[in-house]
């Protein structure tokens, strides 16, 4: 694999993750994650981040990323061994050089802008309803049980 095409599988995994959690990519920041500090830029490294960064945050734009590629890469596990083998030899390709990509592959996922899957978030609101039922019902208690005592 050469380094274009590992760089084309992980932006499209990423922008296909990240259209599959409702935030798609625009387009600048689908072009900044071909960034590389050695080797070829397909354009002008300097214009290209003066428009990212008039647009992003670079922190938030870097955990929001590193989520994606980790929920994408994850999602592959899952439904296609193929394409989880190609993701592991885009990796390895990239390793070869300093690219921008390999920055947010390597962050920890569990940053606070990580953007969460539809169920992660499902999840944490039927824990906080549940832990809501059951002060409910120890008020209930303590009203029926408080003025006998």
């Amino acid at each position: 694999m050469r380094i274009r095409e590992a760089k084309d599988f992980l932006v499209a995994q990423t922008a296909e993750q990240a259209a599959i959690e409702g935030l798609p990519l625009s387009d600048v920041e689908r072009r900044i994650m071909y960034f590389t500090e050695s080797g070829y830029v397909p354009e002008d490294p300097i214009k290209l981040n003066q428009e990212f960064e008039a647009e992003n945050d670079s922190d938030k734009y870097e955990a929001r990323i590193s989520g994606l590629l980790h929920h994408a890469y994850r999602r592959l596990r899952k439904e296609n061994d193929a394409a989880c083998k190609n993701w592991d030899l885009a990796i390895k390709t990239l390793r070869r050089g300093d690219h921008y990509l390999l920055v947010m592959w390597d962050m920890a996922p569990s940053t606070p802008y990580t953007w969460t899957p539809v169920r992660d978030s499902l999840k944490l609101l039927a824990s906080g309803l549940g832990v809501a039922a059951l002060v409910a019902v120890l008020g209930i208690l303590a009203a029926f049980i408080g003025p006998k005592i």
